[in-house]
């Protein structure tokens, strides 16, 4: 099993076996051996994470869990240290059609949030690379891990904790986003605060989006607000030019049906995302045509400015 991978670093693999990736501006592409897998640190300097090429002993899917994941809770030199804490315990795992569910103890709970996103990258993004590991779901005492807002953190794969896969520089800062949600009544928009740890390899209005996808639950809006954008819409890409942003869904955004006005679902998307400086127009599309119709009353091919007459106080 042969992957091609980019790690930002000043010096090739020595041997295919030990290796660490530094941050600077050099690129480098390599090929790493059969049995050979890309292990991650966290940097003692830094909110990062390094790598280390390990070539494992195991050749079994289920035993090679086990060697990488004590892999990651041993310490890589004086420059780093172990992605995973002393105390954090793996109590068992299972796997079923390509998703690892690990299952771990109360102490999970017990590291800082920084440490907490960075080891949880480094487990995934290690035990994913084994042949047949899709993706990854921690459970906590038996329960789905949630963050800090109290949302079921899911599934997760390699590109959960990275927008680019040449990016080797992981670090996460806290933010506070101002999005608008609907009403529980569908015609109007709740301004919800969210404080969330995020990669800053990922852009603000990218960050945006998704957490308006992900949606709210009752707990968070105190039972005011309820998700604005239409269930299991894609982002397909965004990018911003001269102040608009310009946001490409699937076709899933056209099937809204979840008792929400369509000016509400609109202008819950470009007030959220005209809460940046830097955008100050939103153009949406599907499957990167603007042309369309949504719900048979508002043309998307239009450049959609911040509209406060929908938010309530």
């Amino acid at each position: 099993m042969k992957k091609k991978i980019k790690i930002l670093a000043m010096f090739a693999l020595l041997c295919l076996m030990t290796a660490c990736s530094q941050a600077n501006n050099e690129e480098m592409v390599t090929e790493l051996p059969e049995g050979t897998f890309q292990v991650f640190y966290i940097s003692n300097e830094t909110s990062t994470l390094d790598i280390e090429a390990y070539m494992a002993t195991e050749s079994a899917t289920e035993k090679l869990v086990d060697e990488l994941f004590e892999k990651l809770k041993q310490p890589v030199g004086l420059a780093h240290k172990c992605a995973v804490p002393e105390n954090v315990e793996m109590l068992s795992y299972s796997l079923d059609e390509e998703q690892l569910t690990l299952y771990f103890g109360e102490s999970y709970y017990d590291m800082e949030s920084i440490t907490e996103v960075l080891c949880r990258a480094a487990i995934v993004r290690t035990l994913t690379q084994i042949e047949g590991i899709a993706g990854v779901e921690f459970l906590v005492n038996n329960q789905p891990l949630v963050d800090a807002t109290g949302h079921t953190i899911g599934l997760m794969t390699s590109d959960t904790f990275m927008e680019n896969m040449g990016s080797e520089i992981n670090s996460y800062q806290e933010t506070e986003l101002k999005l608008y949600f609907s009403n529980t009544k569908g015609d109007g928009l709740i301004m919800v605060k969210r404080k969330l740890l995020y990669n800053t390899n990922i852009s603000m209005e990218k960050l945006i989006v998704e957490q308006l996808l992900k949606g709210i639950d009752a707990e968070e809006s105190g039972n005011l607000a309820k998700a604005s954008l239409p269930e299991n819409t894609k982002l397909l890409n965004l990018y911003v030019k001269d102040g608009v942003c310009y946001v490409n869904f699937d076709d899933n955004f056209l099937k809204q049906s979840m008792g929400v006005d369509e000016d509400v679902v609109i202008y819950s998307l470009v007030n959220s995302l005209t809460e940046l400086p830097t955008i100050t127009k939103v153009q949406v599309s599907i499957n990167g045509v603007s042309n369309r119709t949504f719900k048979e009353k508002i043309n998307l091919n239009t450049m959609f400015e911040r509209n406060v007459d929908y938010i309530q106080n």
